[in-house]
Formats: C-alpha cells, structure tokens, sequence
C-alpha cells in the first residue's frame, strides 16, 4: 500500500476483469454458470421430494439450492426468477406443513422484491388463513384477484 497510487486501485476496483484477464473472467462465468445448473440440479430434487409429499426433504433441499445460488449465482441473468422460484416453494412446503409464520415470512420477503407476484401472494393469503388472520388474507387474495382475474383458486378461498 505504501508505494501503490490510489489511482491504481480505484482501477482494479472499477473493472474486475483486470483480475483475471478477459480469458479469467470468461472461465469465472463458465464456472457460475455450472453452479446454476447445479442450483436447479438440486431444485429439482427437492421438486421430487415435494412430489412424494416429503415436504420437510423437500424444503432442506430447497434451501440448500437457495444458498448456493445467493453465494454463487446471483448475478447471472435469470437468477431472480430462480431465486423467486425456490422461495416460492420453499413456503408451499411450509403450508403443506402448517408452518403459517414461515410461510409468512418468505412470502412476505419474495413480495418485497417483487410485489406483483402472485403466487407468493396467493401463498402468504393462505398462510393467513392458516392463522386466522382473515381480513389480511382477504386483502391478499383480493390482490391476486385484481392481478389474475381467472385465479380459480384465490376467487375459492375467498
């Protein structure tokens, strides 16, 4: 640090590629995007595990998948579809479970980054049901209503 201009390491901060090389920086997103295909990989063992109606399986496998996309992944396109995707059924294991406050939770958190998806809403409205937190669930599935007038299964529960 003594001797290297400040300038220098605005530099390296500014263009990652000057880490690696252009060559190092094509492998680093060859490697990610092999990751990917293992975060999906594993999704779609927990989807097998959910579909054999383990749900506990399924949810640990489902946030092992989620872990290793947020470390690894995040930047590569489609990762938010992903990462919505697995939240998404992440909390459906925890209705099929009737862990209310968890799905919840992570619906909440999945809205929070996109308020227009409407599974995690129609999921947090049952959720809410699960608690007896009625008018709430009310609003949610009222939303999904708004957004997907066709939603057979929101216009139920309601």
């Amino acid at each position: 640090p003594g001797n290297v201009k400040p300038s220098a390491i605005s530099g390296l901060l500014a263009d990652p590629r000057s880490w690696f090389g252009q060559r190092g920086m094509a492998q680093e997103l060859g490697f990610d995007r092999d990751r990917m295909q293992e975060v999906l990989k594993i999704k779609e063992q927990a989807n097998d595990k959910f579909r054999a109606a383990d749900y506990f399986s399924a949810k640990c496998l489902y946030s092992g998948s989620l872990e290793m996309l947020e470390r690894c992944c995040l930047h590569l396109e489609k990762a938010d579809e992903v990462w919505e995707g697995i939240k998404n059924n992440m909390a459906l294991c925890d209705i099929k479970r009737q862990e209310w406050a968890r799905a919840i939770e992570t619906t909440t958190e999945i809205l929070t980054r996109n308020p227009s998806n409407t599974k995690a809403l129609y999921r947090r409205g049952v959720g809410r049901i699960g608690q007896g937190k009625l008018r709430d669930a009310q609003k949610d599935l009222e939303m999904v209503v708004e957004m997907e007038p066709d939603n057979s299964d929101a216009r139920q529960k309601l």
